[in-house]
């Protein structure tokens, strides 16, 4: 997964697979793979589909986040990132909750532009076999 800096991101991943509650909110984790510095907020779901997958809308921002409205403020970097089930839209707290899936998430600047990889043969001779 990819979450741009500065953006609402769409976090795209299986929690009804795993989840026994009906109708659940999200937890979610983003744990920083280098510092294991850990960021919290509530994912709520809108999927059109959940029987096939979950998405919680997230949204990375400058200023002080506010963790219940799906928000945070995460550095670039990779993350590991725990989806955990709950009812409560105000929790924050992992403890006793059930997880649901684990994923990788890069965080990079927004507008990232991958480099575009070119092949530039000069020697355009096709051999042909003519057996």
């Amino acid at each position: 997964m990819v979450l741009e800096k500065n953006t609402t991101n769409k976090l795209i991943f299986t929690g009804t697979e795993k989840g026994t509650l009906i109708n659940p909110n999200y937890l979610i984790e983003f744990i920083k793979d280098d510092t294991k510095e850990k960021v919290y907020c509530i994912g709520i779901d809108s999927s059109t589909n959940i029987l096939v997958y979950n998405r919680c809308d997230v949204t990375d921002v400058s200023g002080t986040p506010n963790p219940l409205n799906s928000e945070v403020k995460l550095n670039e970097g990779f993350y590991t990132v725990n989806f955990y089930e709950q009812l409560s839209i105000t929790n924050l707290d992992p403890t006793g909750l059930t997880k649901v899936e684990t994923k990788i998430l890069r965080v990079m600047k927004s507008n990232y532009v991958s480099p575009i990889k070119e092949y530039n043969n000069p020697n355009n001779t096709t051999y042909v076999y003519n057996g």
